[in-house]
Protein backbone atom coordinates (compact mmCIF):
# COMPACT_ATOMS: atom_id res chain seq x y z
CA UNK A 1 0.00 0.00 0.00
CA UNK A 2 1.46 3.58 -1.24
CA UNK A 3 1.73 6.56 1.35
CA UNK A 4 -1.16 8.26 -0.42
CA UNK A 5 -3.17 5.52 0.40
CA UNK A 6 -2.50 5.22 3.43
CA UNK A 7 -2.96 9.30 4.11
CA UNK A 8 -6.25 8.69 2.38
CA UNK A 9 -7.77 5.81 5.04
CA UNK A 10 -6.10 7.68 7.79
CA UNK A 11 -7.86 11.08 6.86
CA UNK A 12 -11.20 9.01 6.77
CA UNK A 13 -10.71 7.42 9.76
CA UNK A 14 -10.31 10.54 11.92
CA UNK A 15 -12.91 12.42 10.19
CA UNK A 16 -15.34 9.48 10.93
CA UNK A 17 -14.38 9.70 14.95
CA UNK A 18 -14.60 13.68 14.67
CA UNK A 19 -18.26 13.49 13.28
CA UNK A 20 -19.56 10.64 15.32
CA UNK A 21 -18.29 12.69 17.93
CA UNK A 22 -19.98 15.10 17.38
CA UNK A 23 -23.40 13.75 16.38
CA UNK A 24 -22.92 11.07 19.69
CA UNK A 25 -22.48 14.83 21.65
CA UNK A 26 -26.02 15.71 20.78
CA UNK A 27 -27.67 12.42 22.45
CA UNK A 28 -28.39 13.23 26.11
CA UNK A 29 -29.20 9.63 26.75
CA UNK A 30 -25.55 7.65 27.40
CA UNK A 31 -26.34 3.95 26.13
CA UNK A 32 -27.72 5.25 23.22
CA UNK A 33 -24.77 7.69 22.90
CA UNK A 34 -21.96 5.04 22.49
CA UNK A 35 -24.03 2.71 20.25
CA UNK A 36 -25.02 5.98 17.82
CA UNK A 37 -21.27 6.90 17.54
CA UNK A 38 -19.76 3.63 16.45
CA UNK A 39 -22.79 3.44 14.04
CA UNK A 40 -22.17 6.86 12.51
CA UNK A 41 -18.21 5.91 12.67
CA UNK A 42 -19.06 2.72 10.79
CA UNK A 43 -21.52 4.12 8.37
CA UNK A 44 -18.64 6.96 7.17
CA UNK A 45 -15.38 5.02 7.04
CA UNK A 46 -17.09 2.51 4.98
CA UNK A 47 -19.56 4.36 2.72
CA UNK A 48 -16.93 6.86 1.92
CA UNK A 49 -13.95 4.30 0.98
CA UNK A 50 -14.25 1.26 -1.89
CA UNK A 51 -12.51 -2.01 -0.82
CA UNK A 52 -13.12 -4.82 -3.56
CA UNK A 53 -12.34 -8.63 -2.79
CA UNK A 54 -9.56 -10.11 -5.20
CA UNK A 55 -9.73 -13.51 -5.84
CA UNK A 56 -6.83 -15.54 -5.45
CA UNK A 57 -4.03 -14.93 -7.94
CA UNK A 58 -5.79 -12.45 -9.84
CA UNK A 59 -5.44 -8.61 -9.59
CA UNK A 60 -7.68 -5.90 -10.75
CA UNK A 61 -7.00 -2.61 -12.42
CA UNK A 62 -8.47 0.42 -10.74
CA UNK A 63 -10.29 3.31 -12.56
CA UNK A 64 -10.04 7.02 -10.77
CA UNK A 65 -12.81 9.08 -12.60
CA UNK A 66 -12.14 6.85 -16.09
CA UNK A 67 -8.19 7.00 -15.72
CA UNK A 68 -5.84 4.17 -14.50
CA UNK A 69 -4.71 4.51 -11.05
CA UNK A 70 -3.44 1.47 -10.09
CA UNK A 71 -3.58 -2.73 -9.64
CA UNK A 72 -5.04 -4.59 -7.11
CA UNK A 73 -3.46 -8.05 -6.33
CA UNK A 74 -4.23 -11.34 -4.12
CA UNK A 75 -1.58 -13.96 -4.94
CA UNK A 76 0.16 -15.72 -1.47
CA UNK A 77 3.72 -15.83 -1.84
CA UNK A 78 4.23 -12.58 -4.23
CA UNK A 79 3.64 -9.13 -4.72
CA UNK A 80 4.18 -6.10 -7.02
CA UNK A 81 7.61 -4.44 -6.75
CA UNK A 82 8.73 -0.35 -7.64
CA UNK A 83 8.23 -1.13 -10.90
CA UNK A 84 4.67 -2.61 -10.29
CA UNK A 85 5.45 -6.10 -12.02
CA UNK A 86 4.77 -9.50 -9.94
CA UNK A 87 7.78 -10.94 -8.00
CA UNK A 88 7.89 -13.62 -5.60
CA UNK A 89 7.81 -12.16 -1.61
CA UNK A 90 5.44 -11.42 1.51
CA UNK A 91 2.65 -8.82 0.51
CA UNK A 92 1.72 -6.86 3.84
CA UNK A 93 -1.83 -5.68 3.56
CA UNK A 94 -5.86 -6.90 4.53
CA UNK A 95 -6.49 -10.44 5.00
CA UNK A 96 -8.55 -13.00 2.42
CA UNK A 97 -8.42 -10.48 -0.87
CA UNK A 98 -9.74 -7.70 1.06
CA UNK A 99 -7.88 -4.63 -1.13
CA UNK A 100 -8.83 -1.14 -0.22
CA UNK A 101 -9.29 0.33 -4.26
CA UNK A 102 -10.19 4.21 -3.05
CA UNK A 103 -13.10 6.59 -2.50
CA UNK A 104 -16.48 5.45 -2.88
CA UNK A 105 -17.87 6.60 -6.28
CA UNK A 106 -14.62 8.20 -7.63
CA UNK A 107 -12.51 4.96 -7.65
CA UNK A 108 -14.50 1.64 -9.36
CA UNK A 109 -12.63 -1.36 -10.61
CA UNK A 110 -12.22 -1.89 -14.72
CA UNK A 111 -14.61 -4.02 -16.36
CA UNK A 112 -13.54 -5.63 -20.24
CA UNK A 113 -15.06 -7.68 -22.73
CA UNK A 114 -12.71 -11.26 -22.97
CA UNK A 115 -12.95 -13.76 -26.09
CA UNK A 116 -11.10 -16.90 -25.25
CA UNK A 117 -11.28 -20.77 -26.40
CA UNK A 118 -11.20 -23.20 -23.58
CA UNK A 119 -9.60 -26.78 -23.40
CA UNK A 120 -10.60 -29.38 -21.65
CA UNK A 121 -7.84 -32.49 -21.83
CA UNK A 122 -9.21 -35.51 -20.64
CA UNK A 123 -6.54 -38.74 -20.67
CA UNK A 124 -7.16 -41.16 -23.77
CA UNK A 125 -9.71 -38.84 -25.37
CA UNK A 126 -9.70 -36.15 -27.80
CA UNK A 127 -9.57 -32.52 -26.63
CA UNK A 128 -12.84 -30.31 -26.40
CA UNK A 129 -11.96 -26.69 -27.11
CA UNK A 130 -15.16 -24.45 -26.57
CA UNK A 131 -15.09 -20.46 -27.37
CA UNK A 132 -16.28 -18.35 -24.20
CA UNK A 133 -17.42 -14.74 -24.76
CA UNK A 134 -17.31 -13.07 -21.14
CA UNK A 135 -19.11 -9.60 -20.63
CA UNK A 136 -17.76 -7.15 -17.75
CA UNK A 137 -14.83 -9.41 -16.61
CA UNK A 138 -13.10 -7.47 -13.71
CA UNK A 139 -9.63 -9.54 -13.03
CA UNK A 140 -6.45 -10.57 -15.05
CA UNK A 141 -4.63 -14.05 -14.25
CA UNK A 142 -1.14 -13.16 -12.20
CA UNK A 143 -0.61 -16.48 -12.13
CA UNK A 144 0.02 -18.73 -14.92
CA UNK A 145 -2.36 -20.04 -16.66
CA UNK A 146 -2.75 -22.67 -19.82
CA UNK A 147 -3.83 -20.68 -23.64
CA UNK A 148 -4.85 -22.44 -26.54
CA UNK A 149 -4.20 -21.30 -30.21
CA UNK A 150 -4.98 -22.95 -33.45
CA UNK A 151 -3.06 -21.70 -36.82
CA UNK A 152 -4.87 -23.28 -39.60
CA UNK A 153 -2.93 -24.42 -43.18
CA UNK A 154 0.20 -22.56 -43.12
CA UNK A 155 2.69 -23.12 -45.04
CA UNK A 156 5.95 -25.15 -44.31
CA UNK A 157 9.05 -23.95 -46.10
CA UNK A 158 9.20 -27.51 -47.93
CA UNK A 159 5.27 -26.42 -49.78
CA UNK A 160 3.27 -28.40 -47.00
CA UNK A 161 0.00 -26.88 -45.61
CA UNK A 162 -0.27 -28.00 -42.26
CA UNK A 163 -2.70 -27.66 -39.10
CA UNK A 164 -0.50 -26.21 -35.80
CA UNK A 165 -2.70 -26.30 -32.07
CA UNK A 166 -0.64 -24.76 -29.47
CA UNK A 167 -1.07 -25.34 -25.35
CA UNK A 168 0.83 -22.21 -24.19
CA UNK A 169 1.58 -21.73 -19.99
CA UNK A 170 1.21 -17.57 -19.66
CA UNK A 171 1.81 -15.74 -16.81
CA UNK A 172 1.33 -11.61 -16.41
CA UNK A 173 4.08 -9.84 -15.13
CA UNK A 174 3.78 -6.10 -15.78
CA UNK A 175 -0.13 -6.02 -14.46
CA UNK A 176 -0.29 -2.62 -15.34
CA UNK A 177 1.13 -2.74 -18.98
CA UNK A 178 -1.11 -5.37 -19.92
CA UNK A 179 -4.33 -3.26 -18.89
CA UNK A 180 -2.79 -0.05 -20.88
CA UNK A 181 -2.16 -2.58 -23.70
CA UNK A 182 -6.14 -3.79 -23.91
CA UNK A 183 -6.97 0.14 -22.81
CA UNK A 184 -5.69 1.61 -25.80
CA UNK A 185 -6.08 -0.94 -28.35
CA UNK A 186 -9.48 -2.76 -27.11
CA UNK A 187 -7.00 -5.88 -27.90
CA UNK A 188 -9.03 -8.78 -27.54
CA UNK A 189 -7.49 -11.90 -26.92
CA UNK A 190 -8.42 -15.32 -29.09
Amino acid sequence: MKLSEMIEIVAVFFAAIIVATVVASMVPFPPIKNLLGVIVFLAIFFGVLNFTKTKEGTAQAVMRLGGFKKCVMAWKGYKPDSDDNVVEGLRIGLPGGLRHIGIRGIDKIYKYHFRFYSVELRAGEEPIVQFKDLEDLDYIFVKPDVYWSKIVKAETKDGMIVDIEFLDTIRVIDRGKLYSLHHRTGLKMF
